[in-house]
């Protein structure tokens, strides 16, 4: 009201042309004001086992912020420890065959790269297919060395480092990603924000801990993907820290009901595993099927799981992209998985899914943040395997999911609002 009053009165008692002219004024200093340019940076491209989740959480992300009104790009970036020849990831078999024999792994990463050989090259080039179609890249691509050396990335004013597992300490090979840290000399003048990030289970020694501080007390603004990561740098330095969802928990169902290839087969039972073998979530998985009398469809690259359950309906499907793979958790009845990106999506679909052991607390985090630890297959199943939990109640998860998601979307609307600030200094 009291607003009100005063335009009533500006316009009562002050001439027309006053007006006019400070409504021009005020046209141009909103025309002349500096409009943010986000690059996005993550673990998305290039990645040596052709993650499909890789993509669709920087895909996820791009969309939040499209959807906010901000342009946004997503930065072609090769990280210095996924290999320059795309060719070796393409197939896997040319580079073990270069390995020494005195490797006790490359007899069976031989055999299996062998075996799997044209499942591989089909699934790197859906990939790519998925990547070109649907990821709003920058026009040049970026390596940790290009980065240094240029003075910029394409009129980007402000960085956002998003998500998964970015912030792991590589002790042999050179320690840090300094480029997740938004350290590169591409970034220097920009502001700067962490959304999401992760070191997984990566513990830092001293000195790693010390390189670590050194790049975060540099970050405008700081969240993390795991509770117990915000907690540990609370534990350690001032800087302030808001642990939030991974992007992909930000967009609701039907974005990804619009993307997704749906199989031919529905009803089954889908077993995800996330480049880490998981012997006991597979005999459980299949052990379960037999049960329900349903197919067991396994999308890994453990080719030789099916033989080794003994059951007839257990199938293995390797060559899917991101697409498909969200099609396969849509369809199914019931999901076993082990991997952070299956659990969310899962939650995402209103799927009956139970989560397998996995090194770390990521998985957990999620588990216990929607109220879901019952679901972990040491709690709902006894040692024989029988079932010992009913299904899950979606309304009260999706209800949870809406309070996070919106905790997690304060965080970045803030962190945006003072870098529009920041470039307009």
């Amino acid at each position: 009201m009291l607003v009100q009053k005063i335009k009533q009165l500006i316009k009562r008692f002050l001439p027309d042309s006053w007006i006019r002219k400070y409504r021009k004024w005020k046209r141009n200093q909103e025309r002349d004001r500096k409009k943010l340019k986000i690059g996005v940076i993550s673990i998305n491209v290039h990645t040596e086992h052709l993650n499909v989740a890789c993509p669709l959480h920087s895909l996820a992300f791009s969309k939040v912020l499209t959807d906010m009104g901000y342009e946004n790009v997503i930065v072609n970036f090769r990280p210095n420890t996924v290999s320059k020849n795309d060719q070796m990831i393409k197939y896997p078999l040319l580079k073990w065959n270069k390995v020494s024999d005195e490797n006790p792994n490359k007899p069976g990463e031989v055999a299996k790269w062998t075996a799997l050989y044209d499942l591989r090259a089909r699934r790197y080039d859906k990939f790519m297919t998925f990547v070109n179609k649907y990821l709003n890249l920058t026009q040049g691509s970026y390596t940790d060395q290009s980065l240094d050396q240029a003075t910029g990335v394409e009129g980007v004013n402000c960085f956002i480092a998003a998500s998964d597992v970015i912030w792991v300490y590589f002790r042999r090979k050179g320690g840090f990603n300094k480029a997740f840290f938004l350290a590169s000399r591409a970034m220097q003048g920009s502001y700067r924000i962490a959304y999401a990030a992760s070191r997984s289970d990566n513990i830092y020694d001293e000195k790693a801990k010390k390189e670590f501080l050194s790049y975060i007390k540099n970050i405008h603004a700081v969240s993390t993907r795991e509770k117990s990561f915000s907690e540990y740098i609370a534990s350690i330095s001032s800087v302030p820290v808001t642990h939030v969802l991974d992007p992909v928990a930000l967009l609701p169902k039907v974005y990804y009901e619009s993307i997704m290839i749906k199989p031919r087969e529905k009803g089954y039972v889908l077993l995800y595993l996330a480049a880490r073998d998981n012997e006991e979530l597979v005999a459980l998985a299949a052990n379960f099927a037999r049960g329900k009398n349903l197919d067991l469809i396994e999308l890994s690259e453990y080719h030789l799981h099916p033989a080794q359950t003994g059951y007839a309906r257990h199938r293995l499907i390797y060559d899917i992209a991101t697409d498909e793979w969200l099609g396969f958790i849509n369809n199914a009845a019931y999901v076993f998985t082990q991997s952070l990106h299956a659990t969310y999506l899962s939650i995402i679909l209103e799927k009956q899914f139970f989560c397998g052991w996995r090194n770390g607390d990521k998985v957990d985090h999620v588990m216990e943040s929607f109220r879901l630890s019952w679901r972990k297959t040491e709690k709902a199943f006894d040692s024989s395997g029988k079932l010992l939990v009913g299904d899950i109640d979606y309304r009260k998860v999706n209800a949870i999911r809406g309070k996070l998601a919106r905790r997690s979307l304060g965080f970045l609307k803030k962190a945006l609002k003072d870098a529009e600030e920041y470039v307009n200094k």
